[in-house]
């Protein structure tokens, strides 16, 4: 009923405008009515979600070092006969996170930032910070940064999972395939799984 009401009040802003447009051809005036769409129109929870979070969603990027021993992927067995030069060369990796903390905490995935020589925390205005793993939980897969911003960070509103219930709808923005800001939306299906 709302979302009804906030789109007929634009289509009556709207043929006002046009009224005096046509009428009067009186630019000051139809100014005057000026009512943006976005205002008019109803907004999607997910919509809300996004605009809310989003600049506190983050990007990931990392750099690993890789040593190679073997160059054409022989087992231990001929690795320890003959000697094989180790190679070094670097991998260079991305995931998603968000800001926990004002201070500049940041959560991520353990296997995103794991065996990482470099890190950066890349914000949706492409601002850098370089991060230091806090600490790393391999077995929940989760991972804590700290960046220093020089400003307080804006953190994301964390819900409470005691009330979650199968069938609620969920949002999920990151960084997929390094396409920054990518939201979708689905179901919880259980809770509670191990």
């Amino acid at each position: 009923l709302v979302a009804g009401a906030r789109v007929s009040l634009f289509l009556l802003d709207l043929l006002e405008k046009l009224f005096f447009y046509f009428f009067f051809n009186d630019t000051a005036t139809t100014e005057i009515y000026t009512l943006s769409l976005h205002d008019a129109l109803p907004i999607s929870p997910a919509v809300e979600v996004f605009e809310r979070a989003s600049t506190s969603v983050v990007n990931i990027s990392t750099t690993q070092m890789i040593a190679v021993r073997s160059p054409f992927g022989i087992d231990r067995f001929f690795e320890e006969l003959f000697e094989f030069p180790s190679r070094r060369y670097s991998r260079q990796s991305v995931g998603s996170g968000f800001v926990l903390h004002s201070a500049g905490y940041v959560v991520t995935n353990a296997h995103v930032v794991a065996r990482t020589t470099d890190r950066q925390v890349i914000f949706a205005d492409q601002s850098k910070y370089d991060a230091k793993i806090i600490a790393i939980d391999p077995s929940h897969d989760l991972a804590i940064l700290k960046i220093e911003a020089g400003k307080p960070l804006q953190p994301v509103h964390l819900g409470v999972s005691s009330d979650l219930m199968v069938g609620e709808s969920v949002i999920a923005i990151g960084n997929a395939l390094r396409y920054q800001h990518t939201v979708t939306a689905g179901l919880v299906s259980a809770i509670n799984r191990k």
